[in-house]
């Protein structure tokens, strides 16, 4: 399967995947720090590992 997948594909899931999810926790700390508390949480799914009717 990661032999049919193309390069443009793989950058764009890593842009959504991996670098959203960075600039958001990087947002998010800056709040918290300033804040002086809180956590951050983070959630994933399986639902693109196992699909189910």
């Amino acid at each position: 399967m990661l032999g049919q997948v193309s390069m443009d594909r793989f950058r764009a899931l890593f842009e959504v995947n991996v670098f959203a999810t960075l600039e958001s926790v990087q947002v998010t700390a800056k709040m918290l720090v300033e804040k002086g508390s809180g956590k951050i949480l983070f959630l994933s799914s399986m639902a693109g590992i196992s699909v189910t009717p």
